[in-house]
């Protein structure tokens, strides 16, 4: 119960502190405060069930955001997305054989460390096949903090904070109908048990947010979004969430490796600007919707970071969905062939 308490306390902490520099403050605060509590010497922990929770809530959340004419338009976007899983199936390919050639590392570890994917999904491959966990796990903390923090400075600088209301116009009703949020969370909840029997990345919240963004599309007479502070209390969840997951052995071991990590690190994320220029040109995306969409730095973190300002969200949600899936359920077919 202490444990909870402390985290409850430094979760509302971060986000009161980082709200004066950064946006994505109920995010980025308490990764911050908490991260850095336990590479201090912490032990701060959260059930794997309370993951669950916050990304069943993003979900829906983030679903309700994506529409029926982006659904409609699909076809229009088939090319970006293509482009997409081919530049992060070379992108792995390149930085895999400079980590293997920099370093002491085996295939598998080379090959795991680089791979643009969420941290718990490659964790748990990297177990199934033999290599190193502690690099692995190094490599994608120091990749995901680096984007971490430097995404929030990108959005501070160039973006426009959202001042649109984050309901679709459908969904803008003065009273209040539990029954048809009760409806969405429900339909919602099944999506994401769906996705975790079928062993799909980030199952519950890409699952709720696959199934909410159909009822969106769908049966908006249906269901009724839920109130804005469940949003705001699983943002500060997911952030507590990530913020546990760091420890001063993965801190160490960073250090250890730091300049490797530095050059694949900025490597991934030039590769990211050049990609989200690439959309904007030839595509005419907005230049932040292409970049959010586009950059590996975990889709909890990204999409609450985009659901703040004025870009299209749904069309972010579409493309890191297709990133997650070509980083988890396409590049290790490759790797397969190639170990």
């Amino acid at each position: 119960m202490t444990e909870f308490l402390i985290i409850v306390v430094l979760t509302l902490l971060g986000a009161k502190i980082i709200a004066r520099f950064l946006p994505g403050s109920r995010l980025m605060g308490p990764i911050f405060t908490i991260g850095i509590f336990n590479i201090m010497g912490g032990s701060l922990a959260l059930s794997s069930w309370w993951e669950t929770v916050f990304s069943v809530l993003l979900g829906i959340f983030f679903g309700m955001r994506i529409n029926k004419d982006l659904i409609l338009n699909f076809r229009k976007i088939a090319l970006p997305l293509i482009l997409l899983v081919f530049w992060y199936i070379g992108l792995t390919v390149v930085n895999g054989n400079i980590l293997q050639v920099l370093s002491s590392f085996d295939k598998a570890t080379s090959f795991l460390s680089v791979i643009p994917g969420g941290l718990g999904e490659v964790s748990i491959m990297a177990i199934d096949y033999g290599a190193d966990l502690m690099t692995v796990t190094s490599f994608q903390i120091l990749r995901l903090i680096t984007i971490i923090v430097m995404v929030p400075f990108l959005v501070q600088k160039y973006a426009s904070k959202r001042i649109t209301p984050p309901e679709e116009a459908n969904f803008i009703k003065k009273e209040k109908e539990p029954l048809k949020m009760l409806f969405l969370a429900i339909f919602s909840i099944f999506g994401g048990v769906l996705f975790y029997l079928f062993d799909l990345p980030a199952a519950f919240l890409t699952g709720s947010l696959f199934f909410s963004a159909i009822a969106s599309s769908t049966m908006p007479g249906l269901i009724q979004r839920p109130p804005d502070g469940l949003n705001n209390f699983a943002q500060l969840g997911m952030g507590a969430v990530i913020g546990t997951s760091f420890n001063r052995e993965s801190f160490v071991a960073v250090m250890d490796s730091f300049m490797i990590l530095v050059i694949i690190t900025l490597i991934t994320v030039a590769s990211s600007f050049i990609l989200a220029y690439i959309f904007n040109k030839i595509f005419k995306w907005n230049y932040l919707t292409c970049f959010l969409g586009v950059v590996p730095g975990g889709i909890a973190p990204i999409m609450i970071l985009a659901d703040q300002i004025e870009i299209d969200i749904g069309l972010v949600a579409i493309m890191q969905i297709i990133r997650l899936i070509t980083a988890i359920m396409i590049i290790p077919f490759i790797f397969m062939l190639i170990i």
